[in-house]
């Protein structure tokens, strides 16, 4: 996600704190620690990479996706198959799609996501601003069985700056694709979608899934997206492309004209940078470049980067909404490498080790940010003066208090968050809070981040008792 001015009214894209001219002025210095930090102790052994766990449901679901585009690529229509698993430990006699982008403006006349003609269940009326439509299947699915809906979808783009919206001859289709709704012991996580009257949006929470696209479009339309495609073929005019995408937790595409720049990383990773005409080929060069190099960098910090293509959008239209924004192996961003960086963070903070960004929002926002403070070498002021915006103000906040505080949410989570990591890394080491986020992802790769985790992993590498320095950020909850 990217930050934009807490100024800033209506819905935006999600915002980069090298985008916002307030934060630039505090990436100036990290305060030092007083003496040195002491070695870590000996590095305990990595657990595996996990599943969704028992308490989350469903899961091991694999969706087939059809859909064909008009000519302008703002309209598609087709056909959604969701093969599932009930993974929990109780019976599951409904579950819950979310159509995240009908929340921009709340419910339509016609609302731009549409599911209809469902089988293999029985719909209910949408919920929550239309994000959310109920299908209660014809019996209860038992713990360990599997069964699969199917439904006719549509998605009319909307003429809007927006990670879901039409600009000039440019769709982009972010949160658009319905996923499932997770159920755990506390209950289906049915949030709102926070940007609706506000100017951020941090709503979004899944389980990975494999996506298996087919997309019927005009052969003049480029088609980037989440994934790596299989096979094009062309005729008449129109292309036919195929694209697998393998443990992700949504799947996001654009269409349009674009210039194509390609770049194989170091460890191997192709990086494609799509281009809109308002970005020179000297920006879309650069940006290409430094997403190729945070590829590597964050594989050799953290783990290896998951797929093998990453794809980022590039345009100027972004910028005046707040930045970018990332989706798996899919980023959307201005012409500027900070921006550009911290959308590739998310590859592995959100992507891979994922999170309840709206009850957990700096889990993969300030360590997100932290990871591009450290490729891009930035420094930052993380001083009392630069403090926080008000006395009840958490890093450890969920949306549901920024929603009513949203002045507060970029200091905090882009800030004051990522001040917290600087501290951490002070105190225990450079190499051991890295080893702690490498374990971190290795027990979490493709499941879900919990704040006791994080805290007790990186305590695993301190020799120091860092409670105070959790209270001290405020952030010893959850």
């Amino acid at each position: 996600m990217t930050a934009t001015s807490a100024r800033a009214r209506g819905p935006r894209l999600r915002r980069v704190l090298g985008v916002l001219g307030l934060l630039l002025t505090l990436a100036a210095t990290t305060t030092a620690p007083a003496s040195p930090a002491p070695a870590p102790p000996p590095r305990p052994e990595p657990g595996p990479a996990t599943s969704p766990g028992p308490r989350r449901t469903p899961a091991q679901a694999h969706h087939r996706l059809e859909l064909s585009g008009n000519t302008a690529g703002d309209q598609w229509r087709g056909t959604q198959h969701i093969a599932f698993t009930n993974t929990g430990g109780t019976p599951l006699d409904r579950i819950w799609l979310r159509l995240w982008s009908n929340g921009i403006h709340g419910c339509a006349a016609t609302d731009p996501i549409r599911v209809t003609r469902v089988t293999g269940g029985t719909p209910g009326p949408l919920a929550q601003d239309c994000t959310a439509l109920p299908v209660d299947l014809p019996a209860p699915l038992a713990p360990g069985d599997a069964t699969e809906i199917s439904f006719h979808l549509a998605i009319d783009v909307p003429y809007q700056h927006q990670r879901f919206g039409r600009v000039g001859d440019f769709s982009y289709l972010g949160n658009a694709v319905p996923v499932l709704a997770v159920r755990d012991a506390g209950g289906w996580h049915l949030p709102p979608y926070v940007p609706e009257g506000g100017s951020f949006g941090e709503s979004f929470f899944s389980l990975t899934a494999d996506f298996t696209v087919t997309l019927d479009h005009p052969s003049a339309l480029a088609v980037p997206a989440t994934g790596t495609v299989q096979s094009t073929q062309s005729a008449d005019g129109r292309t036919v492309t195929r694209i697998h995408a393998p443990r992700v937790r949504d799947f996001a595409f654009a269409a349009g004209p674009f210039r194509e720049v390609t770049a194989v990383t170091r460890t191997g990773v192709t990086v494609r940078g799509w281009a809109t005409p308002d970005v020179t080929s000297a920006q879309a060069r650069s940006v290409t470049a430094t997403v190729g190099g945070a590829v590597d960098f964050f594989s050799d910090s953290y783990g290896a980067y998951a797929h093998g293509e990453l794809d980022a959008v590039i345009s100027g239209a972004f910028t005046p909404q707040g930045g970018g924004m990332e989706y798996p192996g899919f980023v959307l961003t201005e012409p500027t490498g900070s921006v550009a960086a911290h959308e590739t963070a998310h590859q592995w903070w959100y992507g891979m080790a994922g999170n309840d960004q709206y009850h957990h929002p700096w889990l993969d926002e300030s360590v997100a940010q932290f990871a591009t403070d450290l490729y891009l070498n930035r420094r930052r002021d993380c001083s009392p003066v630069s403090g926080w915006p008000s006395a009840s103000a958490r890093v450890d906040a969920g949306m549901d208090y920024f929603a009513g505080n949203y002045a507060e949410y970029v200091p905090t989570v882009y800030h004051q968050g990522v001040c917290m990591l600087h501290d951490v890394r002070a105190t225990v080491g450079a190499e051991g809070l890295r080893l702690a986020l490498s374990d971190l992802m290795a027990r979490n790769r493709y499941g879900v981040v919990e704040p006791a985790e994080f805290r007790q992993t990186v305590q695993e590498h301190s020799r120091t008792d860092l409670d105070p320095l959790w209270q001290r950020w405020r952030s010893d909850r959850g």
